[in-house]
């Protein structure tokens, strides 16, 4: 629109940017959620698996059971740390929409703010519209009164 400028059309430019970033970085962020609940989950379905491996071993021996044991406790171990993993990552995701989140309510907040001063600025043409039509009415009135 000719003769329309928003005042904060780049802090506006800037906050789509932002929200493009922020929308990749959450997008990775799922992303890296996703990848370790598929690690936790196959580290899990290794220790049960290895669990139910224990239950058919026929070795007597102490040292071998031992070392069984020892295994499979690790990763049980492992799969628990694969679970803090998951949970802090889905936190961080969780952080990452609702930055998102903020950054879309800024930017809806200046996109409105721009639609409030375009409205303006039509009402303002169209007063000083209006009042040169009413002006040239009432100076053809007065000329023709004359005649």
């Amino acid at each position: 629109m000719k003769g329309f400028k928003f005042k904060l059309n780049k802090v506006l430019a800037v906050k789509k940017i932002e929200l493009k970033q922020q929308q990749k970085v959450l997008s990775e962020a799922s992303k890296k959620k996703l990848e370790a609940y598929q690690a936790m989950e196959q580290q899990q379905n290794a220790a049960s698996s290895f669990a139910a491996r224990l239950k058919t071993i026929n070795q007597h021996s102490a040292g071998v059971l031992n070392l069984y044991y020892d295994y499979f406790h690790h990763l049980l171990d492992e799969a628990k740390q694969k679970e803090m993993e998951l949970y802090q990552l889905a936190e961080k995701e969780e952080q990452e929409r609702q930055r998102l989140i903020s950054v879309q309510k800024e930017q809806k907040v200046l996109e409105k703010l721009e639609e409030q001063e375009q409205e303006k600025f039509l009402d303002g043409i169209n007063r000083n519209a209006q009042n040169s039509l009413d002006e040239i009415a009432v100076i053809r009135f007065f000329k023709n009164r004359k005649s």
